[in-house]
């Protein structure tokens, strides 16, 4: 297999906060009016997996290739039910929700999942005030 940078669909997530930044600041073109709260980049979380579009992995679920290629996806060794990692970017323009996250104990108990809350990830969030990235 030839490997080469993929690009994923991204799913837009049209929360209560949040508002145009993403298309304005990224130039992310195609989203829909109206509040982009966030966009899940790279995310094989649930119903949410990107599909890849360019190349001839084209069409193709990230789901789809963790389970075909998680050795050279993730890493020698590794297995799981989905892709590791979530990248969102979120617009962080207006007062965001408190949002909280288990502890590896409790996410172990409630989640039926080996990796506890499936769910991590990174985000990069966009501020009107600095119109920085932020980690």
């Amino acid at each position: 297999m030839e490997w080469y940078p993929i690009r994923l669909t991204a799913h837009i997530r049209p929360c209560t906060f949040g508002g145009r930044l993403i298309p304005k600041v990224l130039g992310k073109q195609g989203l829909p009016d109206g509040v982009v709260a966030e966009t899940w980049e790279v995310s094989d979380y649930r119903d949410t997996t990107g599909t890849v579009i360019n190349g001839h992995l084209a069409n193709r679920t990230l789901h789809d290739l963790v389970v075909d290629f998680p050795d050279e996806l993730v890493g020698r060794g590794w297995r799981g039910p989905h892709f590791p990692l979530l990248l969102k970017f979120l617009d962080a323009s207006h007062m965001l929700p408190v949002h909280l996250h288990a502890d590896d104990e409790t996410a172990r108990r409630v989640y039926p999942n080996p990796m506890g809350r499936p769910k991590p990830g990174t985000s990069c969030g966009l501020s009107r005030a600095r119109r920085s990235w932020r980690v």
